[in-house]
């Protein structure tokens, strides 16, 4: 029998206490060691105290994160079977009237390709005995009559290849608030057909073990609202996606069970990837409308998924987030955009203090959609403090004898900060090589030396990036701030290099910021780093390099940075820099299997539905046109009003509108199917 709410809540109590305990130790003891050799120094307490209280708050984060991630490790090495918290281990086989519909909600995406993968998970799936109690459903908010086309078309596909499968196909007249109105309209007209969904995303790739897993962890207890499972990030060749999806996939395993070790059934919800109880969605996480008010827009929140994994924490119920269930996403190519991706979360985020307060939330969901929040915002604190990371050096230089005075009584803590923020840099990078080799996946990294490489290699990209990334979230808070209109997109998941243009037009701000930063630097600093003042000061001219070269020159040739990392390097490849264990296909891991499976079903999609199949060429098609009009009801009166105010008009003269009416009425679809047809 599955754990209690109650037990739950003591296992996670006590885990906390540990960590509290552990950490409080740690950074309270070095505070304590400091303090009394501040002490023993004549050091003032006007100076001493404030600093210990800043280093000790530091020191406490650093420990909890240094603490995280031995436990995540232990327990990402740790078999489920041992922990009975685990809700694996109280998975059954879905009951015989148990339904499970897979939504893959899409906005003119490629067709193709989200088709692709959702039938390699199809027929992953085909070995185990539930998969007649799964529903394949389209949901599509596409506003363009070619790509809705085109959606149809793959859908006729899928029928073909699984013609026992039921695979529904559904595009909304009027998509009115984006996805989190699509999931809505889903939930209203069909959600009491089911009793799970699992959400995937336009570019997900499941295991259909994972689809499998999801569904039994979810049946074994009525308790549970949400499973989400982690996404590895693959499909990226460019230098920037390359070294994106190492840095995130050689560490989601060990993050995702710190952080599962700690909150237990208070996880959060990243909108696809998972399974939800369809009874618990539709009774607690009916979003409210807003009006618009200052920077906030009309409408339900952008951004849904935090959102209801608190609305259904509150109502009582657990929400998972493990790395037993895993699944794939498309890496994007190019920081650019990462950029625009970035603007929707931002967006999505900050709706979220217009309902943290709800009563319907535990302190615990008030608190963690609060802190979410406001972790954006950290982005103006961190640029004040770059700023002033330069300001503080020229006041150094400019009056070496005082700062002399001041940092010699501190001198014997700078091996103390060094030895901490070397364990803050090989501590993750040391917990990755054990967990890995540990899981005999070492090798599919190219080895641990290559591993390590690859490591430095992300180190160094965030280095030369961070500071042109911190400019991107506080421009977006600008625009947000006042009253800027987000546009809502389709996501670009197409490699392409970047354009000089569009490079310059994202990053022409970062440029300029990071050329004043330069001549200041000209003009405040190099002119009184002089190899005395140096001396002096103890500093070495290697570190003044180190730590201010990477982000200055980021931050000026941040356009073209952008360019160059969204190039593809085959030499990188052949190399294996930034290697991940799902590269080669010789060599794939079980769960990355269907990254091959879902290639091959794309190669299918691509021969049998043509590149730029449009509607005409699906009107003038008998293998569409005819499957479509079995779909259609065929309404004979909106047909005879339509036909007089079309009369005399070819198909391909239609505007987008006439075009979605015919493509959606029986009659008015048949007589320009057959006028299309005679005259080809």
């Amino acid at each position: 029998m599955p754990p209690s709410l109650d037990d739950l809540d003591r296992a996670r109590r006590k885990r906390v206490i540990i960590l509290n305990i552990l950490t409080a130790s740690l950074s309270l003891t070095t505070a304590m060691l400091s303090m009394l050799w501040m002490y023993v120094y004549n050091v003032s307490p006007w100076i001493f105290v404030p600093l210990i209280a800043v280093s000790t708050i530091l020191g406490f984060v650093a420990s909890s994160y240094l603490f995280s991630t031995i436990f995540g490790l232990w327990d990402a090495l740790r078999p489920a079977s041992k922990d009975p918290l685990n809700p694996t281990n109280y998975a059954v086989q879905l009951r015989p009237e148990t339904r499970v519909a897979v939504v893959v909600p899409v906005y003119n995406e490629d067709a193709r390709r989200v088709c692709a993968s959702v039938t390699a998970t199809m027929s992953e799936m085909q070995e185990y005995p539930e998969i007649d109690q799964f529903d394949w459903i389209l949901l599509s908010d596409s506003r363009k009559e070619d790509v809705i086309a085109q959606e149809k078309h793959a859908v006729y596909v899928m029928n073909d290849m699984f013609p026992n499968a039921r695979i529904a196909y559904r595009n909304r007249v009027v998509n009115g608030d984006a996805k989190v109105g699509n999931m809505d309209d889903f939930l209203r007209r069909w959600g009491n057909s089911y009793d799970f969904m699992i959400v995937f995303d336009a570019d997900t790739i499941m295991p259909g073990k994972t689809a499998i897993d999801l569904a039994r962890t979810m049946q074994g207890n009525d308790r549970i609202g949400i499973i989400q499972g982690i996404s590895y990030e693959v499909n990226s060749k460019t230098l920037f996606g390359r070294i994106k999806s190492f840095g995130h996939n050689i560490g989601i395993v060990i993050g995702t069970a710190a952080q599962n070790h700690y909150r237990l059934n208070r996880a959060t919800f990243y909108g696809h990837g998972a399974i939800l109880n369809v009874r618990a969605m539709q009774e607690h996480c009916n979003l409210p409308r807003f009006n618009k008010k200052g920077p906030f827009a009309a409408g339900k929140p952008t951004s849904h998924d935090y959102i209801e994994a608190m609305l259904l924490e509150g109502a009582g119920y657990e929400c998972w987030r493990m790395h037993h269930f895993p699944s794939f996403d498309d890496q994007l190519h190019n920081i650019i955009d990462v950029a625009k991706r970035e603007t929707r979360w931002m967006y999505g985020a900050l709706d979220w203090l217009r309902i943290f307060m709800l009563r319907r939330l535990t302190m615990f969901g008030k608190t963690n959609l609060l802190m979410s929040t406001l972790n954006y915002f950290n982005a103006v604190i961190g640029m004040v403090f770059f700023i002033m990371s330069f300001v503080g050096f020229a006041y150094m230089l400019h009056h070496p004898l005082r700062t002399k005075m001041i940092i010699s009584r501190f001198s014997a803590l700078g091996p103390v900060v060094l030895s901490l923020f070397l364990v803050m840099i090989f501590l993750p990078l040391g917990a990755n090589l054990l967990y890995h080799y540990k899981t005999r996946n070492l090798h599919r990294y190219g080895g641990p030396l290559k591993l390590i490489w690859s490591s430095f290699l992300v180190m160094a990209n965030g280095w030369f990036t961070s500071a042109t990334m911190m400019i991107i979230v506080n421009t977006i808070l600008v625009k947000w701030a006042t009253g800027k209109k987000m546009v809502w997109g389709s996501q670009n998941r197409e490699g392409r290099t970047v354009s000089w243009s569009e490079a310059f037009a994202a990053y022409s701000l970062s440029s300029v910021f990071g050329i004043l930063l330069a001549v200041y630097i000209w003009n405040q600093i190099l002119p009184y780093a002089t190899p005395a003042a140096l001396h002096r000061l103890g500093i070495s001219p290697f570190w003044i390099i180190f730590w201010m070269g990477p982000p200055v020159v980021g931050l000026i040739f941040a356009p073209v940075i952008s360019r160059f990392t969204s190039q593809r390097f085959p030499l990188m490849e052949k190399m294996g820099w930034a290697q991940d264990q799902f590269e080669c296909d010789h060599d794939m891991p079980p769960e990355g299997q269907v990254l091959l499976t879902t290639r091959k079903m794309n190669e299918h999609f691509d021969q049998v539905i043509p590149e730029g199949f449009s509607m005409e060429d699906a009107i003038r098609s008998p293998y569409f046109a005819l499957r479509h009009l079995l779909h259609l009801p065929a309404r004979p009166a909106k047909t005879a009003f339509w036909k007089k105010r079309l009369a005399g008009k070819r198909f391909r003269d239609l505007t987008r509108t006439e075009k979605m009416i015919v493509f959606r009425t029986g009659g008015l679809w048949e007589f320009y199917m057959r006028e299309e047809m005679l005259a080809h």
